[in-house]
């Protein structure tokens, strides 16, 4: 009896596991833009701090110093979120590329699984005419050697 084999099971499983890498690519830059939205907040939280620290150093009345090292603070932190927001917006677009890569593989996938399918089905009814076949020879060599048997 015949085994049914898929042809494009290896074109398959290679689409599977370049699924899975993305996933993980996916994944990865998530952590990773979480991990930058925690620090963006913390510098905005720093930011604020900053700015009402200058304004209760004003209303005691502050030194040239103390507004220059405010302002190099201020400028600082705002560089700061600057990147970090640079780097969230390319990490987005990013995280984009991929979900389309991977949407596109998905879709492969499921047509290669259709594929599959129809194969499968073909397989089956090649199948099911064959043992129709087998039986039917049997049957009429059975009934032949009784025709034969009944003749003689």
């Amino acid at each position: 009896m015949r085994k049914f084999t898929f042809t494009y099971e290896t074109l398959r499983q290679s689409k599977v596991v370049t699924e899975k890498q993305i996933k993980k690519e996916i994944a990865k830059h998530n952590h990773r833009m979480n991990q930058l939205n925690l620090v963006n907040e913390h510098l905005g939280r720093e930011l604020e701090r900053l700015i009402q620290q200058r304004c209760y150093r004003l209303n005691l009345g502050s030194s040239a110093i103390m507004l220059l090292q405010f302002e190099n603070s201020y400028h600082n932190i705002t560089e700061q979120k600057k990147d970090i927001l640079a780097e969230i917006e390319k990490l987005e677009q990013t995280i984009k590329v991929c979900e389309g890569k991977l949407l596109q593989l998905m879709k492969e996938i499921k047509a290669l699984d259709k594929i599959e399918q129809q194969q499968y089905e073909e397989y089956s009814k090649d199948l099911k005419s064959d043992q129709d076949k087998e039986a039917d020879e049997i049957i009429g060599f059975r009934t032949s050697r009784q025709l034969q048997g009944a003749m003689a």
